[in-house]
C-alpha cells in the first residue's frame, strides 16, 4: 500500500470511533452515547472486526479517496490481510467533539500504527436516535 492509502487506513479504522446509539431505556446524552460508541468501537479495531467497525459507518458515507461503505469494505480488509491493522492505537487526548443539532465532528483524532501517524476529523449524523458515521477528512 502507498502512504496515502496506508494513512486513510488509519483514518478508516478510527472513522468507526465517532459512531453511536441509543440502546437504553434511560435518557443519555449524545456526549455520552458519542464516548461510549468510542470504547465499543476502540474494541472493534482491537478485534479486526470490520463488520463491527462498519455497524457504525451511514450508507451513504463517503471519504476521499477512499470512495463509499463498500470501497471502504475493501479497503479494511485488505489493510487487514497485510497486517496493517495490527496494534492500531487511537488517541482522543487532544480531540474535542462540536455537537449541533443532529451533526457532529470530532478531532483531531490521533490515529497511529504500522503505517504511521495520521490525524483525523470525523463526522457524524443522529439519524432515527442513531449517530453514523457519515464522512471523514485526514492530514499526515
Amino acid at each position: 500500500m502507498n502512504r496515502n492509502a496506508l494513512c486513510m487506513m488509519g483514518i478508516a479504522v478510527l472513522i468507526a470511533v465517532m459512531a453511536g446509539c441509543a440502546t437504553s431505556g434511560k435518557a443519555v446524552s449524545d456526549e455520552d452515547l458519542l464516548d461510549a460508541l468510542k470504547q465499543k468501537c476502540a474494541e472493534r479495531i482491537a478485534e479486526q472486526d470490520i463488520d463491527g467497525l462498519l455497524a457504525y459507518y451511514s450508507d451513504d458515507f463517503y471519504c476521499e479517496p477512499i470512495g463509499d461503505k463498500e470501497k471502504m469494505r475493501v479497503f479494511l480488509e485488505d489493510a487487514k490481510s497485510m497486517g496493517f491493522l495490527d496494534d492500531v492505537e487511537l488517541n482522543f487526548a487532544n480531540a474535542t467533539t462540536v455537537i449541533q443539532g443532529d451533526k457532529a465532528s470530532t478531532n483531531p483524532v490521533e490515529i497511529s500504527g504500522y503505517f504511521g501517524y495520521v490525524s483525523a476529523t470525523f463526522h457524524a449524523e443522529k439519524r432515527n436516535g442513531q449517530w453514523l458515521i457519515t464522512g471523514m477528512e485526514a492530514t499526515l
